[in-house]
């Protein structure tokens, strides 16, 4: 058997390993890591995930779907403070931030206790942020494909499909409804602002 052939056979085995970790817990891809050292014969190959996992995998908490997502408190809790506070106003707590989708995201931010540098700035029918550009925790608004095409305020999680710039968000409904903050399935195909903590 030739190098080549064995360590592919070596990637494929610990892909499976990976995966059968992350699905039964014990392992978790919170970082989005990129690589994963393993050793052989002496020498030390690379495996490349994005090469061989979906983006579901590579994410946050998995980010499988908004279930599995909400399910990983433990998640939310080791991010950033956008993130981790989002959660538990939208989970814990439940804390009712009446009236708008901004008006909940920027409340998020406040009691963060962080300020916002802008990274993309456009406007709702134009130029829209490539998927790159978007990291968990990121203030966006978009346009909302899903409810008549309104523009929407929304704190970005992570990809479920990066390729189809379908994503898990955190925000309020809006329109003085009394209810915490969600998440939800977003298209992002037009995101024309992103915030970042600073």
């Amino acid at each position: 058997m030739n190098i080549a052939l064995s360590t592919r056979m070596l990637r494929i085995a610990w892909l499976v390993v990976l995966t059968l970790a992350i699905g039964e817990g014990m392992l978790t891809a919170q970082a989005s890591p990129d690589t994963i050292a393993t050793p052989t014969n002496s020498l030390v190959d690379t495996l490349h995930l994005s090469e061989v996992l979906p983006d579901s995998m590579r994410n946050f908490c998995g980010c499988e779907s908004v279930e599995s997502v909400k399910k990983c408190a433990d998640c939310f809790q080791s991010s950033g403070p956008v993130l981790r506070t989002g959660y538990n106003m939208s989970f814990v707590s439940k804390t009712v931030v009446q009236g708008s989708c901004w008006g909940f995201v920027d409340a998020v931010y406040k009691k963060a206790g962080v300020t916002k540098e802008t990274i993309f700035s456009s406007k709702q029918g134009g130029r829209y942020a490539s998927a790159d550009m978007l990291k968990p925790g990121d203030w966006i608004y978009h346009v909302n494909y899903g409810y008549r095409n309104v523009g929407h305020s929304a704190i970005f999680v992570c990809w479920k499909n990066k390729a189809q710039k379908q994503a898990i968000t955190m925000s309020y409904v809006g329109m003085n409804r009394t209810v915490p903050g969600r998440l939800d399935v977003a298209d992002l195909k037009g995101v024309y602002s992103i915030f970042r903590a600073k």
